[in-house]
């Protein structure tokens, strides 16, 4: 499989989970709590393995040093946490969780490693779900 097609397929599971997860927050059934912040992450991780989250990790990193991404993460970590105390997902919350991914490609350091190899972890679940899914 070429790179344009693997990149093609983690933007569309991007699209997917951010489409389901907006279906899940407005529904009249209540669902469980930890599906809209986990589409969130996967949504997000796929973005960033895709084409787009290359490119805009490059950007994120050509304008600012290192140390400036391991804040921005840590602050968006710290945040993320206290936003999901309370088991509901917030704007804070969802938004940080779709960046951090992309943050983690243009961060350098044992912290981006450990989120770089957590969200590609999750962008490969996601595509190896929806494979099965549609028998490919």
């Amino acid at each position: 499989m070429n790179v344009l097609a693997l990149n093609s397929i983690y933007f569309g599971i991007a699209v997917v989970c951010f489409f389901s997860m907006k279906k899940a927050k407005n529904a009249k059934k209540k669902v469980p709590w930890w599906i809209v912040p986990t589409l969130a992450f996967v949504g997000g991780s796929c973005l960033a393995a895709s084409a787009i989250g290359s490119w805009m990790a490059g950007m994120i990193s050509g304008i600012g040093a290192s140390i400036i991404i391991g804040v921005a993460i840590v602050i968006l970590l710290i945040g993320t946490y206290f936003d999901l105390r309370d088991k509901e997902a917030n704007a804070f919350a969802i938004t940080s969780l779709i960046l951090l991914p992309t943050l983690f490609i243009a961060g350098t350091g044992p912290l981006a490693d450990l989120g770089n190899s957590l969200s590609g972890g999750a962008a490969e679940s996601g595509a190896a779900t929806i494979g099965q899914l549609i028998g490919g």
